[in-house]
């Protein structure tokens, strides 16, 4: 595991522009100012919304690339940015 300057800042989290992590952030904030927004979202309808706002696939891999966008979610869970709830069968 890499050692951090110790005089070095945490920086914010900030994803790159039509990046997966920026397409389920808006996502998110996008439902949850909906009056109707019932708290949480399945896998699914958020890979099926977020879509139009990233330049790369949710559900499938580039040949050459091991990651899709999906892959983002790990970041925002581990920033505590996104909860993680369940897992259904």
């Amino acid at each position: 595991k890499r050692r951090r300057p110790e005089n070095r800042e945490e920086q914010d989290y900030k994803p790159q522009k039509r990046s997966g992590g920026y397409a389920l952030l808006l996502t998110f904030y996008r439902e949850a100012t909906k009056p109707n927004y019932r708290g949480f979202m399945t896998k699914a309808e958020l890979q099926r919304k977020a879509q139009p706002l990233c330049r790369n696939s949710f559900t499938h891999f580039k040949a050459s690339y091991r990651y899709n966008a999906w892959s983002a979610i790990s970041a925002l869970i581990q920033k505590d940015l996104v909860i993680k709830i369940g897992f259904p069968a």
